[in-house]
């Protein structure tokens, strides 16, 4: 099963989240906190993130599928988005790439943790310890928490604790808290699909807008081509165009 689908729905839901139909698109079943608090946002992002984690789960290709699909949606936003991949975090700090500022590396420097998800705040500024909103793990099946120590000295889900404090969920994302089935599908109502939703509903306004206009030109050249002033400036061709434009004048 590919999980590729998912990237447009990503792209979608970064977009969603920066415009003003939010809480008018987006309807979160069972969740009875106020849109636009942190609390609802935070649910968004699990539920969004669980969806992921489900279709990556059933397709077997795990954290790599996960990556995959994030990092393709934050690129299509020129690295804008508010879903961070692998982020490596060394001494409290993002480490950014080098050729390409706006982005996180995508190495792995000695001695830094990378969580598996970041969510900002701002998707235009970078993923600094201020501007993060959460960070999340994702264990698949046979994967959990490792107890061994790091160059820090601290186990994994200890020096997540000791970077990011109440912004990292302890609890992992993983097959269970993601109410996963068979098929991939999770429990909750998709939210996904609610945001690719929002985006074609979206692009048949800006589509039907466009085609007005259009419509609207073609009418007007007509009836300036019917007139005899619309004739004249027609002769005098782009200075005419012009000309009409300054004085207003419609045919």
């Amino acid at each position: 099963m590919s999980c590729e689908q998912l990237v447009p729905a990503f792209i979608a839901l970064n977009r969603l989240k920066r415009s003003r139909d939010l809480c008018k698109a987006i309807v979160l079943v069972g969740f009875n906190k106020v849109c636009g608090t942190r609390d609802f946002d935070n649910e968004l992002d699990r539920r969004a993130l669980c969806e992921l984690f489900c279709c990556c789960m059933t397709g077997g290709m795990g954290q790599r599928c996960v990556a995959g699909v994030v990092m393709q949606a934050d690129g299509f936003e020129g690295y804008r988005g508010y879903y961070k991949q692998e982020v490596p975090y060394l001494n409290k700090a993002p480490v950014m790439s080098r050729n390409e500022p706006v982005r996180p590396t995508r190495s792995r420097p000695a001695g830094s943790r990378i969580p598996d998800v970041v969510v900002v705040k701002n998707p235009r500024l970078p993923p600094v310890l201020d501007n993060v909103r959460r960070v999340y793990e994702m264990k698949f099946p046979g994967d959990k928490f490792s107890s061994d120590l790091g160059p820090d000295g601290r186990s994994q889900l200890q020096a997540y604790t000791y970077i990011f404090e109440d912004k990292f969920q302890k609890d992992a994302l993983d097959a269970g808290s993601c109410a996963c089935d068979s098929d991939g599908e999770n429990a909750n109502e998709s939210v996904l699909n609610q945001a690719a939703q929002w985006q074609a509903n979206r692009e048949k306004v800006i589509s039907l807008s466009e085609r007005v206009n259009k419509d609207t030109a073609a009418a007007v050249g007509a009836a300036a081509g019917a007139s005899a002033l619309g004739r004249v400036l027609r002769g005098v061709g782009t200075v005419g165009s012009a000309l009409a434009r300054v004085l207003g004048l419609s045919f």
